[in-house]
């Protein structure tokens, strides 16, 4: 739970430029895991002063939101590890978690409560992750993967800011499975295709977030 609450913190902070590197190591547990930044970003874990169990990949273009501070775009890594148990055990953990954090997802978009049954999970797990990421703006969710070790939901969302703007945004958070380490990363970017016409419209956006999500799971399984 700590290291979702230096993830949290971490990433609300960030604004600006970013380091360059090829892959950076988280460590869960004492275990590092490399991450291979994806095409299109760069790492910016050390410029930033990021603990070792987190990693924040920004995009290479800077937006006029990000100049602005306002919207940050990248993808920010953190992880959890599973107690020695059987493999059984440790495969319903992790489905658990991708399902609540679902469930979650779900009944924000309906303005529904949202009550966790008995699980082999606890419920501050989930409230963490949906806290890290931009779900309380929550309008759609897509499920993006559901292999056994690889998971992934996008949430169609926005940032308001009362007064001055609201941007759309898109967010994929992704579940990953090593062994007996679960690897969470959210992917964020401005849905510029749901923008005015200007220079900074893109319509491939979505396509794009979704095909870096298949990238850094694939490679994270696939050791790459």
């Amino acid at each position: 739970m700590k290291a979702l609450l230096t993830a949290m913190v971490s990433f609300l902070a960030i604004a600006g430029g970013a380091g360059t590197a090829n892959a950076r190591p988280i460590v869960i547990f004492d275990e590092p895991i490399p991450i291979k930044v994806p095409d299109g970003y760069v790492d910016a874990s050390v410029e930033r002063n990021l603990p070792p169990e987190n990693a924040l990949f920004l995009t290479e273009t800077v937006e006029p939101w990000e100049e602005a501070g306002e919207v940050n775009e990248g993808i920010l890594f953190y992880g959890l590890g599973l107690k020695p148990s059987t493999e059984a055990v440790k495969q319903q953990k992790f489905d658990e978690i991708f399902d609540f954090v679902r469930q979650r997802m779900v009944a924000q978009v309906e303005t529904k409560p949202f009550a966790m049954p008995e699980a082999l999970i606890d419920a501050d797990l989930i409230d963490s992750i949906f806290d890290l990421s931009r779900g309380r703006n929550a309008r759609a969710v897509e499920v993006t993967d559901d292999r056994a070790d690889r998971k992934a939901l996008l949430v169609d969302t926005g940032l308001v800011m009362p007064g001055v703007v609201t941007y759309p945004i898109i967010e994929e958070i992704s579940f990953v499975r090593v062994k007996d380490r679960i690897i969470i990363f959210h992917a964020t970017r401005v849905d510029t295709a749901q923008l005015d016409e200007g220079p900074w419209v893109d319509k491939d956006v979505r396509k794009r977030l979704k095909g870096t999500g298949v990238e850094v799971r694939d490679g994270l399984i696939d050791g790459e």
